[in-house]
């Protein structure tokens, strides 16, 4: 029960980046199931970290897949294409919004989160700040559209994560995820186009 308070916690109170909390959150577990519940003792250690290191090594050979087709795409100039003629087609600033939405619910379907933030946000934010959109609700945008893209077929990388540790045939998973996927929009959809809830808690901190 500890656990998400360790991670959340630690993450808003700057004591350490994701990647720290998640490293925190698993020497955490391990203790209190080796010593608190005693549910794992020191001959269950070597089957632990065999497990680890195999669904680490499957996790990291997609994404090293991924990155290929990361380069190719951006090589190409394709998304800063895309996000430029997808900009230049209104400059109203919720049809902007609209079409920055598509854009990256497209591209979170093929490529990595981190490499369609690099590649399309600089292109998409002097507009933004131009059409007076505040820059906390389009980075709040961006995030969750980078999180839906997790969850995308084909290439959605938190579903071959899921897909390997639950031992899932990766179709039957997603196939089982798209009734969701609709809702993840609708979830978005208000938060595009009503702002104020985006905005309510940090303009209370900022005032």
């Amino acid at each position: 029960l500890m656990t998400p308070f360790i991670m959340i916690g630690g993450i808003i109170g700057g004591v350490f980046t994701a990647t720290e909390a998640a490293a925190t959150t698993a020497v955490y577990s391990l203790i209190v199931s080796m010593f608190v519940y005693r549910e794992i003792g020191w001959r269950d250690l070597p089957r632990i970290l065999r497990v680890s290191a195999l669904t680490t090594a499957t996790v990291g050979f997609i994404i090293a897949c991924s990155t290929v087709v990361n380069y190719v795409l951006a090589r190409e100039q394709i998304p800063q294409h895309l996000a430029e003629a997808l900009l230049g087609f209104s400059t109203d600033p919720y049809v902007i919004l609209t079409l920055i939405n598509v854009l990256m619910l497209i591209l979170g379907c093929f490529m990595e989160g981190m490499a369609i933030m690099i590649l399309t946000v600089p292109v998409c934010l002097p507009v933004i700040q131009q059409l007076g959109i505040d820059p906390v609700h389009f980075g709040v945008i961006v995030v969750m559209n980078l999180m839906v893209g997790l969850l995308t077929p084909p290439f959605g990388m938190g579903l071959f994560v899921v897909a390997k540790i639950g031992n899932v045939p990766f179709e039957v998973l997603a196939r089982e995820i798209l009734p969701f996927i609709p809702l993840m929009i609708l979830v978005l959809a208000i938060c595009t186009y009503f702002p104020d809830l985006v905005l309510f808690f940090p303009k209370l901190f900022l005032d």
